[in-house]
């Protein structure tokens, strides 16, 4: 029985091998995700907040006054205007505080703390003494001594003989909570109020008197999650790792690369040679035949760059048309004085040739390339000889 043979469809070169590389590398990648997929863990630890608090303290003052023609009033905000310091008694100041947090109830302890702070050296001072809290919010009232701060700023001033530079009155009330939540201790929280110093006029700035200022936080737990994820993604790699490859097998065995014609094989051999020879080579349209000149054919282009290089001359590259159904001819000449020095590039198609043995006069077939020789054997009386293309 005849074995069937499978025709292969043929494919361009420059198509069918990119695609085969593309399919294997698909066929790698999908693999390495497979093999790393099922490596991986299945579950993994992720940290998650399970609750979440905050913290918010706000300042307001009240800015009492001596007698004076420019507000007529004794009592001031901050927001009212500005505040002369000549006409300043003292400022009362009250700090609101708010813990929230739907888990469980605020207690600790809060310090409001008065501190003078320069450049070069700051003091720190108690306003209200360590007084305990047991909910989520408080409040409480202060005394500000305003001149009190500005005398021991200049009596410090006088003693070291140097003003101090950038005086500030800091108010700050320091919260420490008490409680914890899920064995988290809640972190100390401690807003201030910022009042200058040593100047004709009194600013008071600062989150705390402009807005509340706010702390917050929360408790994170971890928790183990199943990433079914993972099981999926490594079932679908090998899936389509497993696909890729039979296709790969069927594309392979099926198709072929479509061979070179002669006239692509012959572009290929020009390119290469230019690439090789570009700068020494010229194009020309028409080769000069003067009587009188031998031609002296080269046997390869190396050697005609050679005598190129040796005599100063370029080389004349000459494309021959011939006759119709025939390829053409890439012929390279260097022109001396008397002798043009030719190289023919070799067809890569052969020609056909008939002759006759001249002792017997049998026909004899040849194939060769153009400007080739080749021996040939008289079938009939051995007689050897040659034929030119």
């Amino acid at each position: 029985m005849k074995k069937m043979k499978t025709k292969r469809k043929t494919i361009a070169k420059n198509i069918r091998m990119p695609l085969i590389a593309v399919f294997s590398l698909i066929i790698i990648m999908a693999a390495y995700s497979a093999y790393a997929t099922s490596q991986g863990p299945t579950t993994i630890e992720k940290t998650v907040p399970t609750v979440e608090y905050a913290q918010t303290g706000t300042f307001h003052c009240l800015v009492y006054l001596e007698n004076n023609t420019v507000y007529n009033t004794t009592v001031i905000t901050p927001d009212q205007g500005k505040i002369f310091t000549r006409i300043t008694n003292h400022i009362n100041g009250s700090f609101f505080y708010n813990f929230d947090c739907n888990t469980t109830t605020m207690g600790g302890f809060y310090t409001v703390l008065a501190q003078i702070r320069t450049d070069d050296w700051s003091k720190t001072y108690t306003l209200t003494p360590r007084t305990e809290f047991n909910s989520n919010y408080f409040s409480t009232g202060f005394l500000i001594n305003y001149t009190h701060f500005q005398n021991i700023l200049d009596q410090i001033n006088q003693e070291t003989g140097v003003s101090a530079q950038n005086p500030v009155l800091l108010i700050k009330c320091k919260i420490e909570p008490a409680v914890t939540i899920d064995n988290h201790t809640i972190e100390t929280f401690t807003p201030f109020l910022n009042i200058s110093l040593g100047g004709s006029i009194i600013d008071i700035e600062g989150e705390g008197f402009k807005g509340a200022q706010s702390s917050v936080g929360t408790i994170d737990e971890t928790q183990t999650i199943i990433q079914p994820a993972a099981t999926g993604q490594r079932n679908i790699s090998f899936v389509t790792a497993i696909f890729f490859a039979i296709f790969l097998i069927g594309f392979v065995t099926f198709t072929e690369n479509k061979p070179l014609t002669a006239a692509s094989k012959m572009q290929k051999t020009i390119k290469k040679f230019m690439k090789k020879y570009g700068e020494w080579i010229v194009e020309a349209e028409k080769i000069p035949k003067p009587e009188g000149v031998e031609i002296l054919p080269i046997k390869t282009l190396d050697d005609l760059i050679k005598i190129s290089e040796e005599i100063g001359k370029p080389v004349i590259h000459y494309i021959y048309k011939p006759a119709e159904n025939q390829e053409d001819q890439h012929l390279f000449y260097v022109f001396d004085e008397d002798i043009h020095y030719e190289y023919a590039l070799p067809n890569h198609e052969k020609i056909k040739k008939s002759t006759r043995c001249p002792k017997c006069n049998t026909k004899i077939s040849a194939k060769g390339y153009h400007g080739e020789t080749v021996h040939v054997t008289c079938p009939a009386c051995g007689n050897k000889g040659t034929v030119s293309f």
